[in-house]
């Protein structure tokens, strides 16, 4: 997607940095880590956390996202530790906010273009 995360450290929780987006996200009035969560719930319908809630400067684009909203006890059981692209299923609405957060990024992508 082009965004930069720092590796999680045993937590459901990703911080993402969007400062790769900045030049797009400003073209969109996005300027803040507060406006940028809000944002991407009103376009994506992905809910995140500000990186300001963490610490972070309010500049940062930076969002805590997390990754939990999946049936935990289904997804050790079936867990597949040699074929990753089943585990896939596992977790369905993780994916598709995933794809949602893709299609916000090429949509911004397009107005930079």
């Amino acid at each position: 997607m082009g965004l930069e995360s720092s590796q999680p450290q045993g937590a459901f929780y990703l911080m993402i940095d969007w400062e790769t987006k900045r030049k797009e996200l400003e073209k969109v009035g996005v300027k803040t880590n507060r406006q940028l969560a809000h944002f991407l719930l009103n376009e994506a319908k992905v809910a995140t956390l500000c990186g300001s809630d963490f610490g972070f400067k309010e500049e940062a684009l930076t969002l805590r996202l997390a990754s939990t909203d999946y049936d935990g006890q289904n997804a050790f059981n079936k867990f597949n530790l040699s074929d990753h692209s089943e585990n896939l299923s596992l977790f369905p609405r993780v994916v598709e906010g995933c794809n949602r957060l893709e299609k916000v990024i090429r949509q911004l992508n397009d107005i930079s273009n």
